[in-house]
């Protein structure tokens, strides 16, 4: 790590060995962060139904009472994991990746949430959507590789 606002955190969810294996592919790196917080857990403990990350926020927005469950303990949960990440490293931007990162509401809820975790009087780091698509992820760590 080379100091303060200079590092970025890359954050994506898809299946699971494509996931674990991309999270491996950037944790490996010593200038990189990963966490990794499975919204579908969540989802599937409470509903014993499959559902993609967009179909629960769709569903929640409706009123799903267990979909607004599964997400406001998902934000809780990312926006403390989130937290320590910004009390360790303080990062500029937190940028998110995957699937997750097309769910509109977690850009105004998980900052509003992390504050109260953040050992500071106050947060600027943002937390934005990727620029070139839910895929990301996977470019970045094809790109790295050849670097290795």
């Amino acid at each position: 790590m080379t100091g303060p606002n200079t590092l970025r955190l890359a954050m994506w969810s898809g299946p699971r060995n494509i996931s674990t294996a991309m999270m491996r592919s950037w944790g490996n790196r010593n200038d990189c962060v990963v966490v990794d917080e499975p919204l579908y857990a969540y989802y599937l403990a409470a509903t014993g139904k499959p559902a993609t990350a967009n179909e629960i926020a769709a569903r929640a927005a409706a009123g799903d009472a267990a979909c607004a469950a599964t997400f406001d303990r998902y934000e809780d949960r990312f926006a403390r994991a989130i937290a320590h990440v910004i009390n360790i490293l303080d990062p500029d931007v937190i940028v998110l990746g995957g699937g997750i990162s097309n769910v509109d509401r977690l850009y105004a809820n998980v900052p509003t949430r992390w504050g109260a975790w953040v050992f500071s009087d106050r947060v600027d780091t943002r937390l934005l959507r990727n620029v070139h698509g839910d895929s990301s992820g996977v470019r970045g760590a094809a790109r790295l590789w050849n670097g290795r």
